[in-house]
């Protein structure tokens, strides 16, 4: 049991090590930054030795941190001396360990800076630059983390990035663990969408079918025949063959129906597809393109993948197999459109087959 004044110097010392946690993550980001525009070989060189003994300073202080809120909690877990329970369950304040554990849930969640800025604007309108500033993903989530938890909104941040992407599995495990009444059978954290999906109606729907064959210079496409603005399409691709010796791509594709020629260049759209020898994800408009790497795409003949992507207001928000990969931005397609299935490249003869397609109307 800790004497009073053992918790005001164990509670000293924290504050103390927290500013010099802040202050050493600032030091490594600036390093981080310096070395990324550095040229010179031997400077680089001297950049990367010395983050590296930065950040064995900054895991000194991390496991120290955690010693002192493992003494703390263990002195508050004394009747005598703990607080009432209706104060902790309102003022939610999360221990080193848990901090660093929901730091690693949103980087998994939310892997570049623009998807975690685009989750803290829509889900609770914030402005991360405002809060975080400038530096690496990981001082940006610990600035992020630090001041929610210091300003009593850090329940909220949880449910947001839940919110945003529900079918992260870190965010999940977090949610359980800090959620009050969190229900991982009922929750949208515990299923991408699946509550939604519910209450949505399903405006079309195939059991199996065939994009068509890979053709040199043609793109084969599918449609589903809809006119919506707000939507949910998911199905199930089978590769058709092994996607590692010879690439084939396949994936989403929205256009506007402002007219009634499919190739007028006046009907805006947007492409959402994934290619299998780069195994990465692309996304593609009349002026905008991105790209980034796929951790769990299955490659090989006879397997296949699901392709899950819901386009709602300002965003649209792509899953793979059940994982959120990225969100993109679609403000400026304002109009109603069609939805359609489409394979960019492959080997000319062979042709894409599905299952369980599903699309959901989420206008109004």
């Amino acid at each position: 049991m800790l004497s009073d004044e053992q918790r005001r110097r164990l509670e000293q010392e924290k504050n103390s090590f927290e500013q010099s946690y802040e202050l050493q993550s600032e030091k490594i980001a600036r390093l981080r930054n310096a070395l990324v525009i550095e040229t010179d070989p031997s400077r680089k060189f001297q950049y990367e030795q010395q983050i590296k003994n930065e950040d064995t300073e900054l895991k000194r202080l991390t496991d120290r941190l955690d010693e002192i809120e493992k003494q703390l909690q263990s002195a508050q877990s004394i009747p005598v001396i703990s607080e009432p329970k209706s104060i902790q369950q309102t003022n939610m304040s999360l221990s080193g360990q848990q901090r660093k554990e929901l730091q690693l849930a949103l980087i998994d969640a939310f892997p570049n800076t623009a998807s975690l800025e685009q989750m803290l604007a829509f889900e609770l309108d914030k402005n991360l630059r405002a809060i975080a500033g400038e530096g690496s993903l990981q001082d940006i989530v610990f600035k992020l983390i630090q001041t929610a938890n210091s300003q009593g909104w850090i329940e909220d941040l949880v449910r947001a990035a839940c919110a945003s992407n529900p079918g992260n599995p870190k965010l999940r495990d977090i949610a359980r663990g800090l959620l009050p009444n969190h229900d991982p059978e009922t929750s949208s954290v515990s299923s991408p969408n699946i509550p939604q999906k519910q209450k949505a109606p399903i405006v079309w729907s195939e059991t199996k079918g065939s994009i068509g064959e890979y053709k040199e210079g043609v793109i084969p496409v599918k449609s589903t025949k809809v006119n919506l603005r707000n939507f949910i399409v998911e199905a199930l691709f089978d590769n058709p063959y092994d996607g590692e010796a010879y690439n084939w791509t396949y994936g989403f594709a929205f256009q506007e129906n402002t007219s009634n020629k499919l190739n007028d260049p006046q009907r805006k759209s947007f492409d959402i597809w994934i290619t299998s020898k780069e195994k990465k994800w692309c996304f593609g408009t009349t002026n905008r393109y991105s790209d980034g790497y796929l951790s769990n795409l299955n490659v090989f003949d006879q397997s296949s993948n699901k392709l899950h992507l819901r386009a709602e207001g300002k965003i649209a928000i792509f899953y793979l197999n059940d994982v959120y990969i990225e969100t993109f931005d679609i403000s400026n397609f304002i109009n109603k459109g069609d939805i359609f299935l489409i394979a960019k490249d492959g080997i000319s003869g062979k042709s894409i087959q599905y299952k369980n397609l599903k699309v959901w109307s989420l206008d109004d």
